[in-house]
């Protein structure tokens, strides 16, 4: 296998974990935001696209989240949240061993506690470092159902007293 070969198949294994720590943090008890650290460096930052929804939120689309900020943010939501799937969509991953860098799309089918499974479709480009850890993270999100899906989990944060 050519070093090629190796740095793709340690991208893809890469992805693949990534997406399973949120399934694998729903499921804990303690809900810990850390595990969805596993993959990341530790100066990894994550940027929300598009821009004009992350300035809906008072947020700077510019400044993106480190690791610590996107742990916070998210320990609300692992909260709120009873069940995640997580599927990569069929033949929507490109990677670039070249330039340590991917693409590729999922769909999130989510079950906030009380509430019917919604489904959030998301684009992905990562960066990687040469240990095929995650350096960079731009996540375009499906605008007009991730708006619907904060709301909702604002309500759902209020009847449980405000764990969000």
């Amino acid at each position: 296998m050519s070093s090629t070969d190796d740095t793709r198949a340690a991208i893809r294994k890469t992805i693949t974990s990534f997406l399973d720590a949120y399934i694998a943090a729903v499921e804990q008890p303690d809900k810990s935001s850390e595990l969805l650290m596993r993959d990341l460096t530790p100066s990894c930052m994550r940027f929300i696209r598009p821009a004009a929804m992350v300035r809906s939120f008072g947020l700077d689309p510019a400044k993106g989240e480190d690791r610590d900020t996107y742990a916070a943010r998210m320990k609300g939501e692992l909260l709120i949240l009873a069940t995640a799937r997580i599927n990569i969509v069929k033949d929507s991953v490109i990677i670039d061993a070249e330039n340590s860098c991917a693409a590729f799309r999922s769909e999130h089918w989510l079950t906030l506690k009380g509430r019917p499974e919604t489904m959030l479709e998301f684009a992905w480009f990562m960066d990687f470092d040469k240990d095929a850890k995650i350096e960079k993270i731009v996540q375009v999100i499906d605008l007009a159902e991730c708006v619907k899906y904060v709301e909702t989990m604002k309500e759902v944060a209020k009847e449980l007293g405000g764990l969000a």
